[in-house]
């Protein structure tokens, strides 16, 4: 199965030295391309006398080949999980519960999910004890944008967001034991005084008529299947300008555009370890310390689009030659979008995320180019 190249071995003429028995394939080409029926005739031989001279190296042996990788390490953003909260004891006989919290986004959400969005608190907000069987729903209601995270009595991970307005809600079939819950915000750095509320029974049974027909399929456990539904009321912005005064983001961007004709589009690899460190209402996801691209220009607008098809959920941070910081969530589905008007001339350095934590980059398209944001059907 190797494989044996050569030319000009003897003056222009190839020749190769097979060792080993078995079938061997031939191939006789031409150091230049000619039209078809064109080609010299040549003639091949095969011999084994060595009545020439062939100043050629033995070939190297095949590399051994590369082991299967049947795992790997993952990573994991640190929760507190030992860290309860507030004790809240559901004995039998007690139908619903209210508890007084603090919500607080203090790490993007480590969880992977369909709906595992926004950021948690790192220790939990509180654990709830439970006796009796059937299942529980559990609700957070604030006037900010919030998340909830919940670890149930065997273990499994559930997520919310959106399920009665901004408000997020779950329900875990056999809440009997101890569950772990984390309430959060949207946006990473928001915090908020909220209202946890605990109810025996299905949430189709606890949830308003008219909002669970619209928001049955916005909750989800981690490992099960679930359909985002669009919620009513007023839609998210899909960008916002952003806080930051940190220091970990880098100066090194991985590709430098060139708006040719005003735009320009390259494939580039989104995500990365590091929590969106910047706080804004569209800021969320995961992106790699280095800056994904840079361009420079002097438009008096310029628009940042990315797409990953189906393979991804994908997040988007700009910082403008002035300094300041844009984000953008889902603008079109899943993809991100935003548009930045009177900057200056100058660099606009690109981050490409993705909205969950990914063991391996995510193959997106970038697009970047003069002027407005097209508009959506």
């Amino acid at each position: 199965g190797g494989w044996l190249c050569n030319d000009d071995a003897m003056g222009s003429d190839p020749a190769v030295e097979i060792q080993g028995e078995g079938e061997q394939t031939v191939w006789v080409g031409t150091f230049r391309g000619y039209a078809r029926g064109n080609a010299p005739e040549a003639t091949l031989r095969v011999t084994d006398e060595m009545d020439f001279d062939l100043d050629v190296p033995a070939p190297p042996p095949p590399p051994p080949s590369e082991p299967r990788v049947v795992f790997s390490t993952g990573t994991y953003a640190p929760l507190d999980l030992d860290a309860r909260g507030e004790e809240i004891d559901f004995h039998e006989g007690v139908e619903s519960y209210e508890e007084s919290v603090t919500a607080a986004g203090e790490t993007a959400n480590p969880v992977s999910g369909d709906f595992c969005r926004g950021a948690i608190p790192e220790s939990a907000t509180a654990t709830l004890t439970t006796e009796g069987s059937g299942p529980l729903t559990i609700l957070a209601s604030a006037d900010e944008d919030l998340v909830l995270v919940a670890r149930g009595p065997d273990g499994t991970w559930y997520c919310s967001d959106d399920a009665v307005g901004q408000d997020p809600a779950v329900e875990i079939e056999d809440g009997a034991g101890e569950t772990r819950l984390w309430v959060g915000a949207y946006s990473l750095g928001n915090t908020a005084p909220a209202v946890l509320s605990v109810m025996r029974g299905a949430i189709a049974d606890m949830l308003p008529e008219e909002d669970y027909e619209d928001v049955i399929g916005d909750y989800e456990d981690v490992i099960g299947d679930g359909e985002i539904i669009d919620e009513p009321g007023e839609p998210r912005s899909p960008y916002s300008e952003g806080f930051y005064d940190g220091d970990e983001l880098g100066t090194d961007a991985g590709m430098t555009l060139s708006l040719t004709g005003g735009s320009a589009e390259a494939r580039v690899s989104a995500g990365g370890d590091l929590a969106m460190p910047v706080a804004g209402d569209a800021c969320a996801g995961f992106i790699s310390t280095e800056p994904t691209a840079s361009v420079q220009t002097g438009a008096e607008t310029v628009s940042v689009t990315a797409s990953a098809g189906f393979e991804g959920d994908l997040t988007l941070l700009v910082r403008a030659p002035e300094g300041r910081m844009i984000c953008s969530d889902d603008y079109d589905g899943q993809d991100p979008g935003l548009e930045v008007s009177g900057a200056g001339d100058g660099t606009y350095t690109i981050w490409v995320g993705t909205y969950s934590r990914v063991s391996s980059p995510v193959r997106a398209t970038l697009r970047v180019r003069e002027g407005f944001l097209p508009d959506l059907e």
